[in-house]
């Protein structure tokens, strides 16, 4: 189980900067030329829906590929299941478009209706990219964390000898 930790620290960890990094880098990118961004709801709720599918999907198919090298390293064994992991997609792809569909749902009201409610209707620049980078930063590692937990648990089938089987990206 120490090792599963020091996989799970290690792994949200770099998630949590590198989503950070690189989503403030794009919203720079993308908006530099304007001295402000809309912040009305839909345009947050937008913007969300798509950074949630783009967070979550890639997050998930290198946190897949990471529980995957660990598990052929040696550096981690395969754990008892979850039951409330279990029934997830064992396909990276299928459960990053689930976790992306999961985060939008969430986010997008919170996130929208907090601007509404704190009657901001637009951001300047810096505010913008601090603001995509600290949610998406969060975002990254909450997924990396589902994900390592749901590869590294396995859905009870025995290898050999009784021993648990890792779990492989094919259903």
């Amino acid at each position: 189980m120490d090792g599963m930790r020091r996989v799970l620290r290690t792994e949200s960890t770099v998630n949590v900067f590198t989503n950070a990094a690189l989503n403030a880098l794009c919203a720079w990118l993308i908006e530099r030329g304007k001295p402000a961004v809309p912040a009305a709801f839909w345009n947050i709720a937008i913007d969300t829906y798509i950074t949630c599918h783009f967070v979550c999907i890639l997050t998930t198919l290198f946190a897949a590929w990471a529980a995957r090298r660990s598990l052929a390293s040696g550096a981690v064994t395969a754990a008892q299941p979850c039951p409330l992991l279990a029934g997830l997609p064992r396909r990276p792809i299928f459960l990053g478009v689930l976790l992306a569909d999961a985060a939008a749902l969430v986010l997008m009201p919170l996130l929208g209706f907090s601007f509404v409610l704190l009657g901001v209707t637009a951001l300047p620049l810096p505010h913008y990219v601090l603001y995509k980078g600290v949610w998406t930063g969060a975002l990254g590692g909450a997924v990396t964390c589902v994900v390592l937990l749901r590869c590294l648990c396995v859905r009870g089938e025995a290898g050999e000898g009784g021993a648990p089987r890792a779990p492989s990206d094919r259903a």
